[in-house]
């Protein structure tokens, strides 16, 4: 059933996504969307319709699992200069970072928390 669950989420972030946006699976029950050409009040949009889609239940087996989201965001023009890690590796540790700032901050709302680009972390 968690694997019909992945597959569901996956679809959902689909619907919620542009042609030009980028899914991924980074692996185990983490996605990431790299959003093309986005304002941070736009990254803000999305990722709370995400929580909210995910909050819906998932139909599995006859069954309607509820699942929460947990979303780290990272903005390209905040990865300043990084030495030898390429821009989109600092781009996902970066959201990363975000993400586990939001859970060790035991958040579930809906209102996302941005990683900044002075290293101060917010949550997201």
């Amino acid at each position: 059933m968690g694997d019909q669950v992945l597959v569901a989420f996956a679809d959902r972030l689909r619907e919620h996504s542009r042609p030009a946006d980028i899914l991924g699976r980074l692996g185990g029950d983490e996605f990431v969307v790299l959003l093309d050409s986005v304002t941070k009040a736009q990254a803000a949009s999305f990722a709370e319709r995400i929580h909210a889609s995910a909050a819906r239940p998932f139909a599995c087996e006859g069954r309607h699992p509820h699942v929460s989201a947990t979303i780290g965001i990272a903005m390209a023009e905040d990865t300043g200069e990084s030495g030898d890690l390429p821009r989109l590796e600092v781009l996902l540790r970066n959201a990363d970072d975000a993400m586990r700032a939001q859970k060790q901050a035991g958040s579930r709302s809906a209102k996302p928390a941005m990683l900044a680009a002075a290293s101060s972390a917010q949550g997201f």
